[in-house]
C-alpha cells in the first residue's frame, strides 16, 4: 500500500481532485440527452476512485465538494439560485462520496496493494467489480432525490440506468487512464501512457463523433415530430377563434330584431344557452345596447323592472362600479348570459374604458367583429387577462347597438388546445400590444422553439412552443446512448487488453530482472557461506580430495588455505584409513541421501578431537562432489558425559525420598517414576511406565487431578490437595506440578511431586475440633459456634431459606453457684446441656459461648410460628427440676429469638446483636420467657412469650 502522505500534500490533492471533478462532469453532462442530466460516461466517478487508490482517503473532501460544486454549476446553468434547494445536492455528493469508500474497499480487499492491473484475474476482476461498486451511488442518490422530491417515480427506473451505465464506464476507461499521471509503480504507468491512453483516447473521440452524429439525426426526427403537433395545435386554436367570431355574427343577426323590440330578456337567454353549449370556452355573451343622454332614465327604470337596482356604471382605478357620469351616450351591458357568475358586468359602461371603448369605435367603423386589446373583466378578480369580440347590430343606424363574447383568455385556450399539446410548452403573445396573454410571461425561447401567427377579430397574436421535459421524455431515443455505451464499452475492454498486455510484459521483465538478481546474490551468498560458516564446510572430488573449504575448517584444523586443498580425507580423518578413502567416497555419492555421523579430525600439530559430520553429495558444475559440514563436538560431549553424572546423582536422591517423584509428558503418560510409586500402587517402575494418569490413579482419583494437569501442559506451575477414601482407608496428598519445556519453548511434560499427608491433615484436624468444643459440656464453645453460624447463615442467605438463632441464659445460675458451690454449678450446667440436646433435633447447632450462656441454631424453618414453638418447649422443659448428686436443683431459663429469612442487607453481627437485645428483655421482663423478632424488625416490634 502507498506511503501516507503529508497533510500538506493531502488538501492539495483533494482541491485539485475537487477542481477536476467538477470539470470533467460539467464537460460529460453536455453528452446527456435532456430531459435527463445523467451522460452515458461519467468521468469523476473514475477519476475520483483513482485518487483515493493513489492517496488515500485523505482526499475524499475533494470528492464530496467536487459533486457538491458539480451540481451548483448545473443549478446555475438551469438558471436555478444556488442553496434555495440544497438537499438533492448534497444527496448526490454523499452518495458519489460513499461509491468511492466502497469501491476503493473492493479493489484494496481483491487486487494488488499497488492496482497494477498487470493480471488476468485483476483486470478481469476489476471490470466484473465495476459495475458493482457503481450500484452504490445510483441507488443512494436516485433514493435520496426521490425523497426530496427532485426526482419523479415515472423517471425513476431510466435514469437510475443511464446513471449507473455512466458511472460504470466512467470507471472502466477513466481510473486507468487517471492512474497513468498518478498511479504506483510510477514507472510501469508512465510507460503505459502512450501504449494504453493514446489509443484508448482515440477510441473515446471516435465514440463521442458517431455518438454525436447519431444525436443530431434523432433531434432532427424529434423535432420534425414537434413541428407537426406545433402546427395542429395552432389550427386547432384558429379554428376556435374563427368560431368565436361566427357566434358574434349569429347574435348579431339574433339581435338586429332588437331595435324593433322584438328580442326580450327571456329570448335572449334561451339563445345565447344553445349557443354557449356548443361553444363552452365561452365565459359570457352580452347585448349592448346604444343609450343617449336623453333616453337614459327610462332605459334605467325599463331595465330596473327585471333587475332591480339597474344603473348604468363606470369602473374606477381602483377597480369599483359607480354610477356612471353624464355624456351624450352610453353602451351599457344590458343582457348578459350566464347571469351566474357575471352580475357585475349588467350596467357596465363600454364606453367608459379607453380600451373597450377603442375596440366599440372599431367595430361600428369596420361594421365587423373586432377583438380588443387584453384586458381586466369587470366579473374577474385579476386571475386571468380577457378580451372582447364586439360586433355592431345594425351599424348604419345613427346609435347601433351592439352584441359581444367575453373571452378568459386563459381558459380559453386551454379548453381550445388538442391533448397532443399538454406535452408543449406553449404561450400567445399580442403582437401589437407586446403582451403575453397566455401562458408564461418572458418564457425563454430556445433553439427547439416553434412559433406561428394566429389571426383574430382584426388582431395578430404569436403562438410559439417549446417541447417541454414530458415530451422529450416521450419522444427520447435510446438508440443514440446504447449506441455510445456499447462503444465506449468496447474502449474499456480494449483499454483491459492493453492494461494486461503491458503488465505483462513489464512483470515477465521484472521477472527476468529479479530471477537474475536473485541469482547473483545466491552465488555471492554460497561464497560467502562457504568462506564465513561457522561450520568447517568444505567440498570433497570423487577421489576424495578438498577442492574448497571454508574459513572455519582451516581454523578448526590448524591450516592454511592453500595448505588444505588437495588434501586427501585420511589425511584429517584420524578414524580412516588412506586406502578406504575412495571406497567411502563412492559409498556416500551412491547414497545419495544427505548423512550425518560422529568421527574424530586431526590438526596439523597432531592432536584429535571429537566431531559431527553431516554429508551429501551435490552437483556442481556436471561434476559430482560431497558436501560435507564437520561441527566441533568436544564441548557437547564434555557436556553429555557431566548430564549422565547429573542424571545418576538425581537418580539416586528420587530413589530415597519419602514422596512420589515422576515425569508424565504432553499425553499425560509416566516417563519417569521413583520406588515411591511401587510401593504406593503395588506394581513394578517397569510397567508404570507408558501408562496414561487415568490408567494408574483409577477415573475417581483422576477427576480431582484432570484439572490441574491441564493448567501444568499450559505451562503454569501449581501445588494443590486432594483427598481419597479406599479401601485402605482415608488418605490427604500434596502435589506439585513443575513444568518442562523444550528447545523449542513448547511443554513437553512436567515434573510431579506428591506428598503423603495425611498424618498431618488428621491431626490438624483434630486440634480445630479440639479448640471448638466446650471442655465442660462437651458442647461448641465460641469459637466454634462462630464458625459453624456463619455456614448457616451463609447457607441461608443463598437459598432464603428461614433460620433462627437463640440466646439462652440460666436464671439464677449465680446464687446456685455461691451458695452450692462450684462444682454444683458445673453439674447444673452439664445437665442443662443435656436437657438441651434432649429437647432439640439432631441436626440443631448447640453451643456454651461461656458462663451460664448457651446458644441454639435452627435452619431449615418453614415459618416464624415453627421458631416460636422451639423457645416455648425449652422454657417448659427447664422448668422440671434438676437432680444432681448433691440434691435436686430448680432453675428456669430466658430466651431471646432472632429469626432470619435470608435478607441480602443484614449480616450476621445484626443478628446477633437482635438475639442479644431480645435475651436481655426477656430476662428484664420477668426471666422464665422468650422474646422473638424477625432481624428486620425493630426492637419496639418485639414478640413476647406464652408460655
Amino acid at each position: 500500500m502507498n506511503e501516507p502522505l503529508p497533510r500538506s500534500w493531502s488538501v492539495g490533492h483533494a482541491v485539485l481532485l475537487a477542481l477536476v471533478y467538477a470539470i470533467s462532469g460539467r464537460v460529460a453532462l453536455l453528452l446527456a440527452l435532456p430531459p435527463s442530466y445523467a451522460s452515458a460516461i461519467f468521468p469523476p466517478a473514475g477519476i475520483a476512485l483513482a485518487f483515493v487508490l493513489a492517496y488515500g482517503l485523505r482526499v475524499l473532501p475533494g470528492v464530496f465538494f467536487g459533486s457538491l460544486l458539480l451540481n451548483a454549476w448545473l443549478d446555475l446553468s438551469r438558471g436555478q439560485p444556488i442553496g434555495l434547494d440544497i438537499a438533492a445536492p448534497l444527496s448526490i455528493a454523499m452518495g458519489s462520496t460513499a461509491q468511492v469508500v466502497v469501491g476503493r474497499l473492493g479493489l484494496r480487499r481483491f487486487l494488488d496493494s499497488d492496482s497494477r492491473f498487470d493480471t488476468a484475474s485483476s483486470v478481469l476482476l476489476f471490470l466484473l467489480g465495476a459495475p458493482i461498486v457503481c450500484l452504490t451511488s445510483a441507488s443512494l442518490s436516485l433514493a435520496a432525490l426521490l425523497f426530496v422530491g427532485a426526482e419523479s417515480v415515472q423517471a425513476l427506473g431510466p435514469d437510475w440506468l443511464t446513471w449507473w451505465i455512466g458511472d460504470t464506464l466512467g470507471v472502466v476507461l477513466c481510473l486507468p487512464l487517471t492512474l497513468l499521471f498518478i498511479g504506483h509503480p510510477r514507472p510501469l504507468w508512465r510507460r503505459r501512457r502512450l501504449a494504453v491512453g493514446l489509443p484508448v483516447l482515440i477510441s473515446i473521440g471516435l465514440c463521442v463523433a458517431v455518438y454525436l452524429k447519431t444525436v443530431g439525426w434523432e433531434q432532427e426526427q424529434s423535432l420534425k415530430e414537434f413541428q407537426l403537433a406545433t402546427e395542429r395545435t395552432a389550427d386547432e386554436l384558429q379554428t376556435h377563434l374563427a368560431g368565436q367570431e361566427f357566434v358574434v355574427e349569429e347574435l348579431a343577426a339574433f339581435m338586429s330584431h332588437a331595435a324593433r323590440g322584438e328580442v326580450t330578456r327571456d329570448e335572449f337567454r334561451r339563445f345565447a344557452s344553445t349557443t354557449l353549449a356548443k361553444t363552452p370556452e365561452v365565459a359570457a355573451v352580452e347585448w349592448v345596447p346604444c343609450v343617449n343622454d336623453a333616453a337614459r332614465a327610462a332605459f334605467e327604470a325599463r331595465e330596473a323592472r327585471d333587475m332591480p337596482g339597474f344603473q348604468i356604471k363606470d369602473r374606477t382605478a381602483a377597480g369599483t362600479l359607480v354610477r356612471s357620469a353624464r355624456r351624450d351616450r352610453y353602451f351599457p351591458v344590458a343582457y348578459v348570459e350566464p347571469l351566474a357568475g357575471n352580475q357585475a358586468a349588467v350596467g357596465f359602461d363600454l364606453a367608459s374604458n379607453a380600451v373597450r371603448r377603442e375596440a366599440v369605435v372599431l367595430a361600428l367603423k369596420s361594421g365587423q367583429a373586432v377583438a380588443s386589446s387584453p384586458i381586466e373583466l369587470v366579473q374577474e378578480q385579476h386571475k386571468q387577462k380577457g378580451l372582447i369580440l364586439v360586433r355592431a347590430v345594425q351599424a348604419d343606424s345613427e346609435c347601433p347597438d351592439l352584441v359581444l363574447s367575453v373571452l378568459r383568455l386563459g381558459d380559453f385556450v386551454s379548453k381550445s388546445l388538442p391533448s397532443e399539446a399538454a406535452a408543449l410548452d406553449l404561450h400567445v403573445d399580442d403582437l401589437a400590444e407586446h403582451m403575453t396573454v397566455f401562458g408564461q410571461a418572458d418564457a425563454p425561447i430556445s433553439a427547439n422553439s416553434r412559433s406561428r401567427e394566429l389571426h383574430f377579430g382584426g388582431r395578430t397574436y404569436q403562438l410559439a412552443a417549446t417541447p417541454t421535459g414530458r415530451y422529450l421524455a416521450e419522444h427520447k431515443s435510446w438508440q443514440s446512448l446504447m449506441l455510445l455505451a456499447g462503444c465506449l464499452f468496447g474502449t474499456g475492454l480494449l483499454g483491459a487488453l492493453l492494461l494486461l498486455s503491458t503488465g505483462y510484459t513489464e512483470r515477465t521483465e521484472t521477472v527476468i530482472r529479479d530471477r537474475t538478481e536473485q541469482l547473483e546474490r545466491e552465488s555471492r551468498k554460497t561464497a560467502m557461506f562457504l568462506r564465513n560458516s561457522s561450520d568447517g564446510t568444505h567440498i570433497i572430488d570423487v577421489h576424495g580430495r578438498l577442492v574448497e573449504v571454508s574459513d572455519s575448517f582451516c581454523q578448526m584444523l590448524g591450516y592454511s588455505r592453500d595448505e588444505l586443498i588437495g588434501k586427501r580425507i585420511s589425511d584429517w580423518d584420524a578414524d580412516l584409513q588412506p586406502e578406504r578413502v575412495e571406497f567411502v567416497v563412492q559409498a556416500r555419492l551412491e547414497n545419495r541421501l544427505p548423512t550425518t555421523f560422529e568421527t574424530r579430525h586431526r590438526r596439523k600439530d597432531g592432536t584429535s578431537f571429537d566431531v559431527e559430520v553431516s554429508v551429501g553429495p551435490i552437483d556442481w558444475d556436471g561434476e559430482r562432489y560431497l558436501f560435507a559440514s564437520s561441527r566441533n563436538i568436544t564441548k557437547r560431549k564434555l557436556t553429555e558425559q557431566a548430564l549422565r553424572q547429573s542424571e545418576h546423582r538425581l537418580q539416586s536422591v528420587t530413589d530415597r525420598i519419602p514422596m512420589r517423584v515422576s515425569f508424565i509428558d504432553n499425553e499425560e503418560r509416566y516417563r519417569f517414576v521413583n520406588p515411591a510409586y511401587e510401593a504406593t500402587f503395588g506394581m513394578p517402575r517397569a510397567e508404570l511406565l507408558g501408562k496414561t494418569v487415568r490408567e494408574v490413579l483409577g477415573d475417581g482419583a483422576y477427576g480431582q487431578v484432570a484439572h490441574y494437569i491441564t493448567r501444568a501442559l499450559a505451562g503454569e506451575t501449581l501445588s494443590f490437595d486432594s483427598e481419597i477414601t479406599t479401601q485402605e482407608g482415608y488418605r490427604c496428598y500434596r502435589a506439585t506440578y513443575v513444568p518442562q519445556t523444550s528447545d523449542d519453548g513448547t511443554v513437553s511434560g512436567f515434573v510431579a511431586i506428591v506428598l503423603d499427608t495425611t498424618r498431618q491433615k488428621l491431626e490438624e484436624r483434630r486440634l480445630i475440633e479440639l479448640s471448638q468444643l466446650d471442655s465442660l459440656t462437651g458442647l461448641l464453645n465460641r469459637s466454634g459456634l462462630l464458625q459453624r453460624g456463619k455456614m448457616v447463615f451463609e447457607r441461608s442467605r443463598e437459598t432464603k431459606g428461614m433460620m433462627a438463632l437463640m440466646m439462652l441464659d440460666v436464671d439464677g445460675f449465680k446464687q446456685v453457684n455461691d451458695t452450692l458451690g462450684h462444682q454444683v454449678g458445673d453439674m447444673l450446667l452439664r445437665g442443662f446441656a443435656g436437657r438441651l440436646i434432649k429437647s432439640l433435633r439432631a441436626n440443631d447447632i448447640i453451643a456454651r459461648p461461656g458462663g451460664d450462656e448457651f446458644a441454639v441454631i435452627v435452619e431449615g424453618l418453614a415459618a416464624e410460628t415453627d421458631a416460636s414453638a422451639i423457645p416455648r418447649n425449652l422454657v417448659e422443659a427447664m422448668r422440671a427440676p434438676f437432680i444432681l448428686e448433691s440434691g435436686t436443683v430448680s432453675i428456669t431459663t430466658s430466651i431471646g429469638v432472632a429469626v432470619y429469612a435470608g435478607q441480602p442487607d443484614v449480616d450476621s453481627a445484626q443478628l446477633i446483636k437482635l438475639a442479644d437485645s431480645l435475651l436481655y428483655a426477656a430476662k428484664r421482663a420477668g426471666r422464665n420467657d422468650f422474646r422473638i423478632a424477625a432481624v428486620e424488625s425493630a426492637p419496639a416490634h418485639v414478640g413476647a412469650g406464652s408460655s
